[in-house]
C-alpha cells in the first residue's frame, strides 16, 4: 500500500474546490428560495482542516476533516490500491435569528455538497466522489450575541494509488 497520506491530500482538493465554486451555489439558493435569507459566503480565512483551534474567528465557517481511517483493496495485480476514504465538510454557522440559522445551516450544506459535485477539483487529482452521501445537523448553541449552529455533509471519495 502507499505511504501517501490521502486524507492530507483530499482535504487541500476539497477545501479549494469550495472555495471556487460555493459562492455560485449560494448566489444559486438564495434566488431560488427568494425568502431574505441572505447567505455570504465564507471567508477566504474561514476555511479549515482538522484539527481546528477554537474560537472560529467569523462564521460561516468550514471545516474539512479526512478520516484516517479508509478502507484499502487491491485494485490490480500492478501494486495499485483503491482507497476509500471518508470526508466530512462541517458548516459553522452563526445568526441573531434563531427561525433561520436552520435554513442558512441547511442551505450552506445544500452548496457545499452542489459545489462538490459540480467541481472538477476532484478528477482533476485523481479522485472520485461515491455514495451515498450523509448530511447531519447539530443542535444550535446560545453564543454571545446570537446563536450557532452546525451541519456536517459525510461523502465517500474514492482513488487510486500506486
Amino acid at each position: 500500500m502507499s505511504d501517501l497520506k490521502l486524507g492530507e491530500a483530499i482535504e487541500g482538493v476539497i477545501i479549494e474546490a469550495l472555495m471556487d465554486g460555493m459562492v455560485m451555489e449560494l448566489e444559486t439558493i438564495e434566488l431560488d428560495e427568494n425568502d431574505g435569507v441572505l447567505l455570504p459566503a465564507p471567508r477566504n480565512d474561514s476555511y479549515y482542516d482538522y484539527p481546528v483551534k477554537p474560537p472560529l474567528p467569523v462564521y460561516p465557517a468550514v471545516i474539512v476533516l479526512a478520516d484516517g481511517a479508509g478502507s484499502d483493496e487491491p485494485a490490480d495485480s500492478a501494486g495499485t490500491w483503491e482507497v476509500k476514504q471518508r470526508v466530512f465538510i462541517t458548516m459553522v454557522c452563526g445568526d441573531r435569528d434563531q427561525s433561520i440559522l436552520h435554513k442558512k445551516c441547511k442551505r450552506y450544506l445544500l452548496a457545499a455538497f452542489k459545489t462538490i459535485l459540480a467541481s472538477q477539483k476532484l478528477p482533476e487529482n485523481g479522485y472520485t466522489l461515491i455514495a451515498p452521501w450523509n448530511i447531519e445537523y447539530m443542535p444550535q448553541m446560545t453564543t454571545p450575541g446570537g446563536f450557532t449552529e452546525d451541519g456536517s455533509l459525510e461523502i465517500t471519495i474514492d482513488s487510486l494509488e500506486g
